[in-house]
């Protein structure tokens, strides 16, 4: 078996950012629970990949706290949700940099 790499032509992002993986400690500490911040470098730099039930998973996590950067992010996070049940996707990608 093997992995084909292929060049990325064109890549579209959404006006805001969901999150910032420097700032925000209880998205890190959560990703880093999970495993997912396998696929960054050290810089935190690369892609993640999280299912919507993960997604779901994640906003009740920042919604149980009162703190209004999580509030904020949760709203981020629902948004992104939103999105990808409206085009039928399983999963959401974010490209951290």
């Amino acid at each position: 078996m093997s992995v084909n790499a292929h060049l990325v032509i064109t890549q579209r992002y959404a006006k805001h950012n969901s999150f910032n993986l420097w700032h925000d400690d209880k998205v890190m500490d959560w990703l880093g629970n999970n495993g997912k911040l396998d696929s960054l470098n050290m810089d935190c730099n690369g892609q993640l990949c999280l299912t919507l039930s993960e997604l779901q998973e994640l906003i009740a996590l920042l919604e149980k706290d009162d703190n209004e950067d999580n509030l904020e992010i949760a709203g981020n996070l629902k948004r992104d949700l939103a999105w990808a049940k409206k085009h039928e996707y399983s999963e959401v990608t974010y490209d951290c940099f």
